[in-house]
């Protein structure tokens, strides 16, 4: 069976990731009014003028830092199509920075809402920061637990790969 070129695996990727956070800022929000229609403009304000929406958001791109750090660690060949499906494709379809902005960006008619959407901002990347930092490490513990266990990095023991029998000690079973 031929492998899809990377491009294909970015946009199919892309296209999943999208779907996924659409789901979830639709589905956080209609949580907290269950008479909400799913999709519908207006937002149920909570804490001064953050909506549900928002915190949605908020959730979303928390996760997906902290998974697109996991896949980093465990894969750290940037070529590999891996990364190239899940990382850029699924994890940057899932992930926006363009909503962040537009977030923030919310009719500022008043110095609390200029305070509020700063706030928000700042706390989005601190968060994201934190997240991936933390995926990055689990994901890197994991790799090292896969070699250690299997004899290759976590992504040669998923592919059935696992040691190249000549390489180096240390480096992970790769040439």
């Amino acid at each position: 069976m031929k492998r899809l070129p990377p491009v294909a695996l970015v946009f199919l990727g892309g296209a999943l990731g999208a779907v996924f956070r659409w789901a979830l800022t639709v589905w956080i929000p209609a949580l907290g009014d269950p008479t909400r229609v799913p999709g519908a403009a207006a937002p149920l304000n909570v804490a001064g003028g953050i909506s549900l929406g928002d915190i949605a958001l908020l959730v979303v791109n928390v996760l997906g830092a902290l998974l697109l750090g996991l896949l980093v660690g465990m894969i750290p060949d940037s070529a590999h199509p891996r990364r190239a499906f899940w990382g850029m494709g699924l994890l940057g379809g899932f992930t926006s920075f363009s909503s962040l902005a537009a977030a923030i960006d919310a009719p500022t008619d008043s110095t609390t809402a200029v305070l509020i959407g700063g706030a928000y901002g700042l706390v989005t990347l601190v968060l994201g920061l934190l997240a991936a930092a933390m995926g990055l490490r689990l994901g890197r513990d994991l790799n090292e637990l896969a070699r250690l266990r299997h004899g290759g990095s976590a992504a040669q023991v998923a592919s059935g790969a696992g040691a190249d029998p000549e390489a180096a000690p240390g480096d992970g079973g790769t040439r």
